[in-house]
């Protein structure tokens, strides 16, 4: 062998563009590790930009009892000592995130379970602040993961929920607020006669409006392609009408 890393790197780099296409529907094994995806997640790979594998849950939260414990047997079964994974919600679909040396024997679940899935790719964050400070932000998505399957395991209602979404905000307020401080950004509620403690009070507004803002238009946007859907169909049995009027008339022409 006798080839430097960085020399198999930069000639990765000029090979796999002509030997991979953007859009592979099979998987690829490259030093043994079993990949798929496009060029761009065989850069991240080699490069080392993340790693950890993300899967996509597909049609996967019609029934979310149902969905939930298939998440929490995938957990319970191989990922209790991963410390990278993690799950999110996404609607119609999950994101379940782990590391390499998993994502054969989760892949042999979803198929034994016949769980529809994207072939899984690297992840890569597009948000600056989860992209800056990745390597923090998942730990954090693994313990809250963590706290969510516990806290269904005992039983936990709504409630208590609440309580932990308040915890966790309420202390990351109370850690930042020195940051608030150094910026002066307190200096605007000790003028208005207001107590330190209003800054975090502001930033729980500020994320109330923002989150619900979000949400809002994601529901335009379902919302929206319903509609559309609907005018489709409507335009589509229309046109079937149509279609069928004429060959009757063509028919009876024909006959007389």
């Amino acid at each position: 062998m006798g080839i430097k890393k960085n020399k198999l790197l930069r000639l990765c780099h000029k090979v796999l563009p002509k030997i991979i296409n953007r859009k592979i529907s099979s998987t690829h094994k490259i030093a043994g590790i079993t990949i798929a995806g496009g060029y761009s997640d065989v850069r991240r790979l080699l490069w080392g930009d993340s790693d950890i594998i993300e899967f996509w849950l597909e049609d996967f939260n019609e029934d979310m009892k149902e969905a939930f414990e298939h998440i929490v047997k995938i957990y319970d079964l191989y990922l209790k000592n991963d410390p990278n994974w993690h799950y999110i919600w996404e609607g119609d679909y999950t994101l379940i995130r782990c590391s390499y040396k998993y994502v054969d024997k989760i892949s042999k679940y979803l198929d034994a379970n016949n769980v529809k899935y994207r072939y899984p790719s690297t992840w890569s964050e597009s948000t600056y602040a989860t992209h800056t400070y990745q390597n923090i932000y998942k730990k954090i998505f693994h313990y809250t993961s963590v706290l969510s399957i516990e806290m269904y395991k005992n039983g936990d209602k709504d409630h208590y929920i609440t309580l932990a979404a308040d915890r966790m905000i309420h202390v990351f307020l109370l850690q930042a607020i020195y940051i608030a401080e150094i910026n002066g950004d307190l200096d605007f509620y000790r003028d208005a006669g207001f107590e330190p403690h209003m800054w975090e009070a502001s930033k729980m507004s500020d994320l109330t409006k923002f989150r619900s803002f979000h949400i809002g238009l994601i529901q335009g946007e379902h919302r929206a392609i319903n509609q559309y859907k609907k005018k489709f169909d409507e335009m589509e049995e229309m046109k079937n009408k149509s279609s069928k009027n004429e060959n009757v008339s063509y028919n009876n022409s024909k006959e007389e």
